[in-house]
């Protein structure tokens, strides 16, 4: 009777630990597809900062080419806005609908 009793609890024992084990491997198995999962998810966002990074150096060249094409048509000289409000002035006689 004893040896039912011991071999029933042993039985009921090993079933646990089985199912805890079972549940550990899962754990494991989860945390590497989770790994797998962020490691991609990290390389996609690298790919797209590299070629976001790339766009934005092709425009600032682009502006840099634009702004340089700009302060070519612009004269050297500055105007004070004492001297905008006049040349305004000027342009208001000679053509009322010219408005700088």
């Amino acid at each position: 009777m004893a040896e039912h009793l011991v071999s029933a609890v042993l039985e009921q024992r090993a079933s646990i630990l089985i199912q805890q084990v079972e549940a550990e491997v899962r754990l494991v198995v989860s945390v590497e597809y989770e790994v797998q999962n962020v490691t991609s998810n990290f390389t996609a966002i690298k790919a797209a900062l590299e070629e976001a990074e790339g766009v934005l150096d092709e425009w600032i060249e682009n502006a840099s080419k634009i702004n340089k094409n700009v302060r070519s048509f612009i004269p050297a000289y500055r105007f004070s806005p004492k001297q905008l409000v006049l040349c305004r002035d000027i342009a208001d006689r000679k053509n009322p609908r010219f408005y700088i």
